[in-house]
């Protein structure tokens, strides 16, 4: 009974390689309510997205987020490998042969075959752990890179948001420009027909009136622009229909905090910073790679054979340790070590670079911030006044003491002031986060706080 033989022999010397394999990691199944629960928190919601929601569903549903994470998961991958090489590799095989012509011997021309070998390698004087080294501090760079690409979306989900809002406040100041605009006119009317007021009167302030329709017509075009653009940095079509929550109220004397903490905590935790300062030890890690290609190395192995045919049995085996001393490459490791020490360099150099850049980035979204906060209180100011000066000229002009020129710039210096309000306000917004995402502290729980590095 070969085969029966053969069956025993194979479980025999499978027991240990399934005792090895046990080591090794096991992918675990995505069960269909962990995926249920991850495409509910995708979907648009059915309830009014506040400021945390559109975020939520930004970094969810954005094509930039997923490719983040499926590079982290490749790298991961890379170190599960360099993991691998500590351990041992079993490898089996089975044959079966028949031989045929001069070469076949009569009785004999069947043989069944069976070959089971262990490699290990023991010791290489470091080269698998500058490997490991290099793709663990790789895969945190990768890491830190995609935190630097779920802050970005983030900041665009929030600029998104706010212009949504920006530009139906502007609708809205546009619309109160253009009923300020008709009452005008009605009041230039009724001058004229009791004689008090000229045809060019008439006609200056149907041209006002027509400006002021014009303005709202292109205001309702940017609305629809900024509906699509926050569709868009959601990862839906642009025609989605999305309901939003109001923002938070604009503080109406925000303070505006120090500059040096900030350089400080964009130093320490901007998330690009963090993943070159690992990128420049990777390389530091692949150059001790290198300097160990230069090393011996210490190998276990071990093999067991058996072979079967119609007149005989046989089996063999060997288990040996073996010294393997590289001696000459023709000056290839000498380049490698050369390449590798300018891999490091480069890596230090960008360091510094993006160093540079980050404090930069820092310096300009202060000082936009400190510009916004400004603004926000002088066209505070301005929108007051020009409400009040309007008001005044149109009074005038209805009691017959004013002129029409007077009440159209009134008009139009209201209108500017209160569109200058609303940019500032949302400017403000907008420029406190992007000091956030230049310091490297912008998440999802800190849209709400105050700045405080």
């Amino acid at each position: 009974m070969p085969h029966l033989y053969l069956r025993s022999s194979v479980f025999r010397w499978s027991a240990p390689a399934l005792v090895l394999a046990m080591v090794l990691p096991l992918p675990q199944p995505v069960t269909a309510a962990a995926t249920a629960s991850a495409a509910a928190d995708c979907a648009a919601s059915s309830t009014p997205l506040d400021l945390a929601g559109v975020v939520r569903v930004a970094l969810c549903r954005n094509p930039a987020t997923r490719g983040a994470w499926l590079n982290a998961e490749a790298q991961a991958a890379r170190v599960d490998s360099a993991n691998a090489a500590y351990r041992p590799t079993v490898d089996a095989s089975l044959g079966q042969t028949r031989r045929f012509g001069d070469s076949a011997t009569p009785g004999n021309e069947d043989q069944t075959s069976a070959d089971i070998s262990l490699g290990w390698l023991l010791y290489d004087f470091g080269a698998r752990s500058a490997t490991r080294r290099q793709a663990e501090l790789t895969l945190s760079a990768v890491q830190a890179s995609r935190d630097a690409t779920l802050q970005d979306v983030t900041r665009q989900a929030v600029d998104a948001y706010y212009q949504w809002f920006a530009s139906d406040a502007a609708l809205a100041a546009s619309r109160e420009s253009e009923t300020a605009a008709a009452e005008t006119l009605r009041a230039a009317s009724v001058r004229q027909r009791v004689g008090v007021a000229t045809r060019e009167d008439l006609l200056q302030a149907q041209t006002a009136l027509s400006q002021a329709r014009l303005a709202t017509l292109q205001r309702e075009g940017d609305q629809q622009i900024a509906r699509g653009q926050l569709a868009i940095v959601l990862g839906f079509p642009a025609s989605t229909t999305l309901t939003l929550a109001a923002p938070d109220a604009v503080p109406e004397a925000p303070a505006l905090p120090a500059l040096e903490p900030f350089l400080a905590e964009a130093e320490r935790l901007r998330p690009d910073l963090v993943a070159q300062r690992q990128r420049v030890a990777a390389a530091e890690a692949s150059l001790d790679q290198s300097r160990a290609a230069d090393r011996p190395d210490l190998r276990l192995s071990a093999r067991q054979g058996w072979t079967q045919s119609s007149n005989s049995t046989g089996d063999s085996g060997s288990i040996g340790l073996s010294l393997n001393i590289p001696l000459y490459t023709g000056g290839q490791r000498a380049a490698s070590l050369r390449l590798a020490q300018s891999q490091v360099d480069i890596a230090q150099n960008e360091l510094e670079r993006q160093r540079q850049l980050v404090s930069q980035e820092v310096w300009e979204s202060w000082q936009t911030l400190r510009t916004a906060t400004a603004s926000l209180a002088a066209t505070q100011d301005l929108v007051s006044a020009a409400d009040e000066s309007q008001r005044g000229a149109l009074a005038r002009y209805q009691a017959g003491l004013g002129n029409l020129i007077n009440v159209l710039n009134a008009q139009s210096a209201l209108a500017a002031a209160r569109q200058q309000f609303v940019k500032a306000r949302y400017d403000w917004a907008r420029a406190r986060i992007s000091l956030a995402r230049a310091t490297g502290t912008l998440a999802p729980a800190t849209l709400n706080t105050e700045l405080v590095p």
